[in-house]
């Protein structure tokens, strides 16, 4: 039976959007150290700006940073123990 156009292109595109994920994990494994201490000197900077300018507009930019940094400092850790865990299960 032979197998439809449409078919055919949701593999494809299945398969395009694992390959960009595989990609991102890579890219993420492969530059963590740097992404991770860029992120902490912006954090730094903007912690140092709101004792600095003492601006209620820093201050909630600020916590909105860190909301977001702490988040991807999670995801980013359930990202390695992941791999982690696979690594062992296929040892």
């Amino acid at each position: 039976m032979p197998v439809s156009f449409d078919k055919f292109l949701r593999y494809d595109i299945h398969k395009m959007m694992y390959k960009k994920e595989v990609m991102m994990i890579t890219m993420l494994k492969k530059y963590g150290a740097i992404i991770s201490l860029a992120s902490s000197l912006i954090l730094l900077v903007l912690l140092w700006l709101c004792v600095a300018m003492d601006s209620a507009d820093v201050r909630i930019a600020t916590t909105i940073y860190m909301i977001f940094y702490l988040l991807f400092g999670r995801w980013l850790k359930k990202q390695r123990v992941a791999e982690e865990n696979s690594d062992n299960s296929t040892k």
